[in-house]
């Protein structure tokens, strides 16, 4: 994760804190909402450490298993992942584990290539939201921070 947006970017209306969080705010942003079949949408996740504690999160160079990302079509059914989605979240070797600490008002970021790891080829709205543990340092007790939800439409 690299610190380049800032959460000041995204619209307060966008994003919305999970309310067990306690301290770590995802927002989820997206440069455009309509996209035609197989073109790359791009997400960007920013977490930001809103409390006055120093937190951490695990960093296992696999941001698909440290980051949960949830599809759902329109209708409310789970989109399924592609071939990569399977391999990129199901592969079981681990590189590293390591904690990120994050103070106060800082932020990390991390961009996804969302229909590389769902198949969102159909046209259709989608639905994206992604959750992620943490833990307060001199604790080891995880929580989870969801972000808000960003609709996207694939069309013909």
């Amino acid at each position: 994760m690299q610190n380049k947006s800032k959460l000041s970017d995204v619209p307060p209306s966008t994003y919305i804190q999970d309310a067990t969080s306690k301290g770590l705010r995802l927002a989820m942003k997206i440069e455009k909402a309509t996209f035609a079949p197989g073109e790359q949408i791009a997400i960007t996740v920013v977490a930001r450490n809103d409390s006055e504690e120093r937190l951490f999160v695990i960093d296992t160079y696999h941001p698909e298993w440290d980051t949960k990302l949830d599809v759902k079509e329109e209708a409310g059914g789970k989109v399924a992942l592609t071939e990569d989605g399977e391999r990129l979240t199901k592969n079981i070797a681990i590189f590293r584990d390591i904690r990120v600490e994050i103070n106060p008002g800082d932020e990390l970021q991390k961009d996804f290539v969302i229909n590389k790891l769902f198949d969102m080829t159909a046209p259709a709205t989608y639905s994206i939201t992604v959750k992620r543990s943490f833990c307060f340092s001199g604790t080891n007790v995880f929580m989870v921070a969801t972000s808000n939800t960003v609709k996207v439409t694939v069309v013909d």
